[in-house]
């Protein structure tokens, strides 16, 4: 006989809460807005929204790979950044952690989601 367990909300909560302890680091997350630059253009300029606790690690063996990501072929993705779970955070969006600068490129879309995984690549240092 198997034993079927159903996972309550408070559970879920819990859950959460649990993974959100073991983050050790604290990411910066910056969305991108547009701004005028006066001569009928606009630059891209990105802001603060959260500051977040974080954790990080290399996908697979940390070395650059390819993955299909957003109907496309993406190189140098390097890097798997947990958040808490329903963190707002895009792919158009710019996470620092220290002097480390990453850039999201998507997410992890469990079916159930105890942490947020962005999947990024490091672009330079902050």
């Amino acid at each position: 006989m198997v034993a079927v367990y159903q996972l309550t909300s408070g559970g879920i909560t819990r859950l959460r809460s649990m993974a959100t302890r073991s983050l050790s680091l604290t990411a910066t997350i910056r969305h991108p807005v547009q701004v005028s630059d006066n001569a009928g253009g606009f630059t891209t300029t990105y802001v603060n929204v959260s500051n977040v606790p974080c954790g990080i690690e290399p996908t697979g063996s940390g070395s650059a790979r390819e993955i299909f990501l957003g109907q496309q072929i993406q190189g140098e993705v390097a890097y798997n950044i947990s958040l808490p779970a329903l963190t707002d955070v895009k792919p158009t969006d710019i996470i620092i952690i220290g002097a480390r600068t990453f850039e999201v490129l998507g997410r992890l879309q469990p079916a159930l989601e105890i942490l947020r995984v962005a999947i990024c690549k490091e672009i330079g240092n902050a």
